[in-house]
């Protein structure tokens, strides 16, 4: 078995930069061919390896939602998506679409917690990287074993947050090495 782990291709937040974590926004044209791509590529690797469906687990996000439901439609293999609310991106609360100038500006004292704690400072309004952290570790472990009872391969999609974060406990890292991963626009890691 394999779980194949995607990021939702670029959305309209990623091109008028800023922090947009639970902020929805639409894929933009680039975002849904990066998501044909990833539903070619995607068939060519399950070919002959999977049961009789597969499972793609997606954030009910719409720019990752989106993204699973262009694979749902162009993979070979037969598809069913389930959303996971704990998938979605960290909660940057009232930072929500600002640019890091504006968070400077706005919040400066904030902005110096954060810089002097990342992994426990409380967005305003939003959570802790620690809240975020555990709350994708235990979706993990629940979504670990609903795709070992399956028996078959398996899709995440959802952000570059939540996939890092994935990869740092499937691979027991420290939460800092968060900064080391990275997870491009529409990549997809096994």
């Amino acid at each position: 078995m394999a779980t194949y782990l995607i990021r939702h291709g670029e959305s309209e937040g990623n091109c008028h930069g800023g922090y947009y974590g639970r902020t929805d926004t639409l894929l933009t044209e680039e975002g849904k061919r990066q998501a044909c791509e990833r539903a070619a590529e995607l068939t060519k690797l399950l070919k002959g390896r999977t049961g009789e469906r597969l499972t793609i687990f997606s954030s009910p996000l719409q720019r990752a939602f989106k993204t699973a439901c262009i694979l749902e439609e162009q993979l070979a293999v037969p598809c069913n998506i389930e959303v996971l609310p704990d998938l979605t991106e960290i909660n940057f609360g009232a930072w929500e679409g600002l640019a890091y100038e504006d968070i400077q500006r706005d919040y400066p004292e904030e902005c110096a917690r954060w810089h002097a704690d990342w992994i426990n400072f409380s967005f305003p309004e939003g959570e802790s990287f620690r809240q975020f952290y555990d709350r994708i570790e235990g979706c993990w472990q629940i979504l670990k074993k609903k795709i070992e009872a399956s028996d078959s391969d398996a899709v995440v999609v959802s952000h570059g947050g939540v996939l890092k974060v994935i990869k740092l406990i499937d691979e027991q890292r420290p939460m800092e090495d968060f900064w080391k991963l990275k997870f491009s626009l529409g990549e997809m890691q096994l």
